[in-house]
């Protein structure tokens, strides 16, 4: 097998010990997430994204369970050089949002997108001060996505208004797994715009966003929509994968480990009491809270069903501060 293609959007990546390269490969008919773990492979596809011009790949693996193309030692790139048939994509294009969630974790995009739920400012402490930061939830006509605003860009967007972000950095949750985007530290553009013509879809709110808003709200749940539940390591905090075996090997740490740190989460159908319904994106201690005001707790010995019962069973309104 082989393809033709263009290289975009290049990413130097770093797990535990493991340096390696991400890039997306833009084909004829669509767009391939890459995984480069060979060094001396990686200069051609540099070569090839600065250039904007075409290659040839051949003898690559593809995985399937990640879905996405293995460049390693024994992949052979070459120049293009005849007709190809396609025109090299624009990097500063906008993307759409139900688009985004297609594109590998530490790319930049360019969206265009309505602001809403905007949480309040909160101050993140780091090694040396404290950080200003704003989350936000972005709405086009596609679909929604979470944004996390730092420093000088947090004064800088409004509730229900409609901007052209530009060179937003596409992150993805290491619990849930959830892609979001945050401003990048640099080049990047955040400018008004018109706003949509079309519908746009409901969002999907998290109870650790809504608390950021200081007040208090009373839902009703009416649904169930996920409930899920995954490890994560007791050394560095980060998601365990897999749990097929007796004993867990975090890759992060290389720790070996009994599946202990068990975290829950869910999203729910809500609504308010006076108004319409809306998703919301429950996690662990905010589960844990939920279960306590109705007398139980998150223990390990409880099952999906038993934890939906719990939730669907409420009679009245809970109260969400």
């Amino acid at each position: 097998d082989q393809l033709i293609c263009y290289v975009h959007d290049i990413t130097p990546m770093k797990s535990g010990s493991m340096s390696y390269m991400t890039c997306n490969l833009q084909t004829s008919t669509s767009k391939l997430k890459a995984v480069c773990s060979s060094p001396e492979k990686s200069n051609p596809l540099k070569k090839a994204s600065a250039g904007r011009s075409p290659i040839k790949i051949k003898k690559f693996d593809f995985s399937s369970k990640f879905n996405n193309v293995v460049i390693n030692k024994h992949t052979v790139i070459e120049d293009y050089k005849e007709p190809i048939g396609f025109s090299c994509a624009d990097p500063s294009a906008l993307v759409t949002l139900s688009s985004v969630h297609g594109i590998s974790p530490g790319q930049m995009v360019t969206l265009k997108a309505n602001v809403t739920q905007m949480s309040g400012v909160k101050h993140v402490k780091i090694d040396n001060g404290t950080l200003k930061q704003v989350m936000a939830i972005l709405v086009d006509p596609t679909a929604s996505i979470q944004a996390v605003f730092w420093e000088e860009w947090v004064g800088s967007i409004e509730d229900r208004k409609t901007y052209i972000f530009t060179n937003m950095r596409l992150r993805e949750d290491n619990y849930t797994n959830e892609k979001f985007v945050n401003t990048a530290k640099s080049g990047c553009k955040i400018g008004i715009s018109v706003p949509f013509s079309e519908a746009l879809p409901d969002v999907t709110l998290s109870l650790s966003e809504m608390a950021t808003k200081e007040v208090t709200i009373s839902v009703v749940v009416v649904g169930v929509k996920v409930l899920s539940n995954f490890f994560t390591c007791q050394s560095c905090s980060k998601k365990l994968e897999e749990c097929g075996t007796k004993y867990i090997l975090c890759r992060p740490c290389n720790m070996k480990q009994k599946p202990i740190n068990i975290q829950w989460y869910c999203k729910l159908r809500v609504q308010e009491t006076l108004s319409q319904q809306f998703n919301l994106s429950v996690f662990h201690p905010q589960l844990m809270k939920l279960l306590e005001t109705q007398g139980r707790s998150l223990l390990p010995t409880l099952t999906n069903d038993q934890i939906e019962d719990i939730l669907l069973d409420v009679e009245g309104p809970l109260r969400l501060a």
